[in-house]
């Protein structure tokens, strides 16, 4: 009986850190899309500035997916995401 109620206990913790670790890395990205969000808009009225963030943020996004922090697909939402701002930077240079 007490061995019934560990095993249970185990295959309740283990479904809880798979799960854990299944939702880690979109909730690590979903963070970043905030902050690349967050500092584009911080930094609109500074257009170098902000161009000079957006790459060094692009390249922050490169290192995660070789460190393994992200994956590919998050990888590219979150590069489309800072390519977009990059592109948008000149139109409010002018």
């Amino acid at each position: 009986s007490l061995q019934q109620i560990g095993g249970a206990a185990a295959t309740g913790g283990s479904v809880l850190f798979g799960w854990y670790l299944k939702t880690r890395k979109r909730r690590f990205a979903s963070k970043y899309l905030r902050t690349i969000d967050l500092t584009y808009k911080e930094l609109l009225k500074n257009p170098e500035e902000c161009k000079k963030r957006m790459n060094q943020m692009r390249e922050e996004v490169l290192k995660m997916l070789e460190n393994g922090k992200i994956e590919e697909a998050q990888f590219s939402i979150l590069d489309a995401r800072l390519e977009k701002h990059l592109k948008d930077i000149p139109l409010i240079a002018r």
